[in-house]
């Protein structure tokens, strides 16, 4: 009889049998722990990047709407104030934050595509009348570190919903689809 000890495991061996099982077994294990070093080091090497990257949190856009004016998008996923932020402007027009006693509501929607940012304005001076509806896709992107910039391209939907009362003719566009340049930038407020 043979004594074989492996860590805080020891093994009696009667016979030839058991002493191939029991190698092939401690083989077995050996094999196992380089496997799972492996997967610890493949873990760090491809996928910790993404997982300790920095998530954008400010998307700085410009462009030209169809009419040829000037738009100015901003939109912060987080903000000094604590809750996401879209400032908006076309041609000479501040379109958001509203400043005349108009209201408006942000939304956000996960989509296939990123997040579906929309800002609905409505003059609650007015019964029944339509609602702008102004919306943009911002694609979820991770940078290496806070400082760093990513360059892409998004679309700017705007048009009327709801209402009894109809939109002024020269604004009775359905929807209109202006494409827009974006920065995404990783900062700290």
């Amino acid at each position: 009889m043979i004594r074989v000890l492996h860590g805080p495991i020891s093994f009696d061996i009667f016979n030839d049998v058991n002493f191939l099982l029991l190698s092939k077994l401690l083989l077995y294990a050996e094999i196992m722990k380089r496997f799972q070093l492996f997967i610890t080091v493949l873990f760090v090497i491809i996928l910790a990047p993404v997982a300790f990257a920095e998530q954008a949190n400010l998307f700085e856009c410009k462009g030209l709407s169809a009419k040829r004016e000037k738009i100015d998008l901003s939109y912060s996923s987080s903000s000094v104030i604590g809750k996401p932020t879209l400032s908006l402007q076309i041609g000479k027009s501040q379109i958001l934050p509203v400043t005349d006693g108009e209201t408006y509501l942000l939304t956000h929607n996960d989509t296939a595509n990123g997040l579906m940012v929309s800002a609905s304005l409505s003059d609650p001076r007015l019964a029944d009348a339509p609602t702008m509806l102004y919306s943009v896709i911002i694609p979820t992107v991770h940078l290496n570190e806070v400082g760093q910039s990513l360059e892409f391209s998004t679309v700017l939907l705007s048009g009327y919903t709801g209402g009894y009362r109809r939109a002024p003719l020269a604004l009775q566009v359905l929807t209109q689809v202006d494409t827009i340049k974006c920065v995404a930038k990783a900062v700290k407020f």
